[in-house]
């Protein structure tokens, strides 16, 4: 699966990671036709021809829609934060992003 144009097109946010990777946090706000679980899981891996590598998966929030709207890479890891100033840990192989504190 490659980002759509209309995808790419809603960059928020783009890191470099490893070899010719980059992380990504798209912008949803105001799209209508998302699921929550497409608004909320806004974190994408793409390769150099915008190739989708993994999407994350992240826990259900407590806050409701809650889009990832920062991303870093801090000692080599890749770090995000939603909305509510969740902050996670996201395997850099699967996507799974594990709850690792709270930022506002």
């Amino acid at each position: 699966m490659r980002l759509n144009d209309a995808q790419a097109s809603r960059i928020l946010k783009s890191v470099d990671v490893f070899g010719s990777l980059r992380v990504l946090v798209l912008n949803n706000y105001g799209i209508d036709d998302l699921s929550e679980d497409e608004y909320c899981n806004n974190l994408y891996c793409v390769d150099d021809n915008n190739v989708v590598i993994w999407q994350v998966n992240s826990p259900k929030s407590r806050h409701g829609s809650d889009a990832f709207t920062y991303v870093k890479i801090s000692d080599g890891k890749i770090i995000a934060k939603k909305e509510s100033g969740t902050k996670y840990l996201v395997d850099e192989k699967t996507g799974v992003a594990t709850e690792i504190g709270f930022e506002k």
